[in-house]
């Protein structure tokens, strides 16, 4: 799984934890909806740290709690592993 895709599987997560709709999100975040939508679905280029940290903002998380997930920890310990060989 790339970075990428384990951003959009955990907002995807909490948009569902939360109850709340990627339009829903998008008010909160103060994004377009059409341009999260467009990240989410990866027609456009990857997101940008400042749409993360609205969308972080928006569920009252810190950048790190958003990282702090079992999926983050595997993809962050593979390329920890990669990197040594």
């Amino acid at each position: 799984m790339t970075l990428q895709e384990c951003v959009i599987q955990r907002i995807f997560g909490m948009c569902i934890q939360a109850d709340w709709t990627i339009k829903q999100l998008a008010e909160k975040s103060s994004i377009s909806p059409m341009l999260l939508e467009s990240l989410l679905h990866q027609e456009r280029a990857e997101m940008t740290l400042e749409q993360l940290c609205s969308i972080c903002r928006a569920f009252s998380i810190s950048l790190p709690e958003f990282f702090d997930t079992a999926s983050f920890r595997r993809l962050f310990l593979s390329g920890a592993e990669y990197a040594k060989k």
